[in-house]
């Protein structure tokens, strides 16, 4: 069924819901809130998925690239696409999203090189990058900081990634702590406070 136009929130996680996201979302301006996570949802994640703040999609069959974003304000927060099929590399266009803070997209089939260019996100707290097929040095150009003053969570493990640590390669970090999954989970979870219908 079409969701109610006026709403602004919807969660359908933990079921058994399968086929294509309903691109009818996409006609949805007050939805500011998706969660659809631990479903069997297949096909691509939907091209207008940075026009919401928060979008859970976590733990479902999702294959494809993720998508381009053609906004240039776009006022996504919080992203998880963790555990599905994506393949391709991450669009540069993500640093159009200047509200980004919870960046998640573990364990898929993402093959890329170090994304250094989201250090240009300036609120970006967490970073999932685990278990995909990352590739290639993460020092950064000249041996200087990585960057990421506000990263709090950041998890590399399972790639294939070369280089060294430099000895200064974390020191505009101002709150650097090691998290597990859970910890990501629970995060996303304090960031969306649904308004609206669930």
């Amino acid at each position: 069924p079409d969701l109610p136009r006026s709403i602004n929130a919807f969660s359908a996680e933990i079921n058994g819901f399968t086929g294509n996201i309903p691109l009818s979302i996409c006609n949805r301006s007050s939805l500011t809130t998706l969660s659809l996570s631990y479903n069997n949802f297949t096909g691509p994640v939907p091209q207008c998925f940075s026009n919401f703040m928060f979008l859970n999609l976590r733990k479902n069959n999702l294959d494809g690239s993720l998508p381009d974003v053609v906004s240039g304000d776009a006022s996504l927060q919080a992203l998880d696409v963790g555990y599905n099929r994506l393949t391709g590399k991450l669009p540069r266009s993500l640093i159009n999203c200047s509200s980004l803070e919870f960046l998640s997209v573990d364990n898929n089939n993402i093959e890329d090189t170090f994304p250094f260019w989201l250090k240009a996100l300036p609120n970006l707290l967490v970073l999932t990058l685990r278990s995909n097929k990352f590739y290639g040095s993460i020092s950064p150009p000249h041996q200087g900081p990585l960057g990421f003053p506000k990263l709090q969570i950041f998890e590399i493990s399972d790639n294939k990634f070369t280089g060294s640590l430099p000895p200064n390669y974390f020191v505009n970090w101002k709150a650097t702590t090691l998290k597990t999954n859970e910890d990501v989970g629970i995060y996303m979870e304090h960031h969306q406070n649904p308004q609206g219908t669930t």
